[in-house]
């Protein structure tokens, strides 16, 4: 970083040494100050899909949201089938609760993306389940899930997906407890209810006359 700043000091307007300050910048959670650079390259004619995405990213953080998907868009012009873009796109909007364009977006976000895209399943799958559509609601956290095995609270809402639509309460057991298994210690009160869930299937099903392990 002092390397950076000397640079700065000989030459300001050297767009690398800009570029890294802004991103310096905006990893300490400094997004204003993180602005002021990027704006700078802004002022110089720079034009790239990184430079916009970390202006959007530090106007969403702002909560300035109109601003943040102003150059979101602009990133977009310049890579229409950036998957990345497509997604933040798709987070602004459903924190903003235009929910119809939050799906266009993460449906288009899917279909170009390769890879990691359990935050894209996740996130449809939340929106699913919030307009109670528990089938689809559930093969998405399943497909998040299945994408990315280390996503928690992906499984967490598989399993309580499956408990509330299946009238089988034995697939949702199986997923709680393959919950309690890998994550444990993740979350609290996640894992309380997924403890209280499992003795509760069991105690119906021993009330039933079966005792299931």
């Amino acid at each position: 970083m002092l390397f950076i700043d000397k640079g700065l000091k000989i030459d300001n307007t050297n767009v690398n040494f800009i570029q890294l300050k802004a991103s310096e910048l905006y990893y300490s959670k400094k997004f204003r100050k993180s602005l002021n650079f990027l704006n700078r390259l802004d002022s110089l004619g720079f034009k790239s899909v990184n430079t916009y995405q970390m202006v959007g990213m530090c106007y969403y953080n702002l909560k300035e949201y109109n601003l943040a998907g102003k150059y979101y868009k602009k990133a977009l012009k310049l890579d229409r089938t950036n998957p990345k873009i497509l997604y933040r796109l798709g987070t602004l909007y459903y924190e903003q609760e235009k929910i119809k364009l939050a799906k266009i977006y993460l449906f288009q976000s899917i279909m170009f993306g390769k890879g990691d895209l359990d935050k894209q399943y996740f996130l449809s799958g939340v929106i699913a389940n919030e307009e109670n559509n528990l089938k689809l609601a559930l093969r998405l956290f399943e497909d998040s899930y299945t994408n990315n095995s280390d996503n928690y609270k992906a499984l967490f809402q598989w399993a309580l997906a499956s408990d509330v639509y299946y009238k089988n309460k034995k697939i949702g057991l199986q997923l709680y407890k393959k919950y309690l298994h890998r994550f444990k210690n993740k979350d609290k009160e996640m894992t309380a209810y997924v403890v209280n869930r499992i003795k509760e299937i069991k105690k119906q099903y021993f009330v039933d006359g079966e005792i299931v392990d």
